[in-house]
């Protein structure tokens, strides 16, 4: 590749040739700055040295709610979200995924923190699921109202299909408050926010649900 910049005060033009190893590896330097631009752009990149999680001085009472304990080897992800949020929607699609080599190992438990500042429709939709986790239909309710677009007809929908009524929102009321509690204690302000607590009762709160398998890999975390 040849090219012809000019020379400064002269207005001439010189000619620097390349050689094909010096072409060649302007072509890869070429086609990393643009990959790594793409990463930046889609805010993929992280530094060159991953370091291990350290445990949240987190007490699990905090993080589970009593009838959720480790049992066993088991470990528990515990995701604090809000149905309206958008984020929040998007990661329900890969969870399946994440979780998909940890079958049977690793438990999923959500907990209510609706930002109802800016997500008018989030804790009347909470509400409506902790209703429904009384009667045994929590996971059913959650899947729909991420997987529908969150109006008041779908919250409607969901009242009368799943047949909910006053009778459990007051409990599913007192849920949602302690959870919001929690999430305070623990300074969450945002969604999702996923904590991983282990067998031995450590809790480790992830940069995000795609950090599961670092987590999970590394020794003694």
């Amino acid at each position: 590749m040849n090219t012809q910049p000019s020379i400064p005060g002269t207005g001439q033009q010189t000619t620097v040739t390349l050689t094909a190893q010096e072409r060649s590896t302007l072509a890869l330097l070429l086609a990393a700055a643009v990959v790594i631009g793409v990463l930046v752009a889609r805010g993929y990149t992280r530094s060159a040295t991953w370091t291990k999680p350290t445990p949240v001085a987190a007490s699990v009472a905090l993080v589970l709610r009593p009838t959720e304990s480790p049992m066993g080897k088991r470990y528990v992800l515990v995701e604090f979200g809000d149905y309206e949020c958008s984020a929040c929607r998007a990661v329900q699609q890969d969870l399946p995924g994440l979780l998909r080599p940890y079958h049977g190992l690793i438990t999923l438990e959500f907990r209510n923190l609706p930002l109802s500042d800016i997500h008018p429709h989030a804790e009347t939709a909470a509400i409506l699921a902790e209703s429904a986790r009384l009667k045994g239909r929590f996971w059913s309710v959650h899947d729909f109202l991420y997987a529908t677009p969150m109006c008041w007809n779908t919250l409607e929908y969901v009242r009368i299909h799943f047949r909910l009524s006053g009778h459990e929102y007051a409990r599913a009321s007192h849920y949602l408050r302690v959870d919001e509690e929690c999430a305070a204690k623990l300074r969450v302000d945002a969604t999702p926010t996923f904590f991983l607590v282990g067998p031995d009762g450590r809790v480790v709160r992830l940069a995000s649900a795609y950090a599961l398998s670092r987590v999970m890999s590394a020794d003694k975390w």
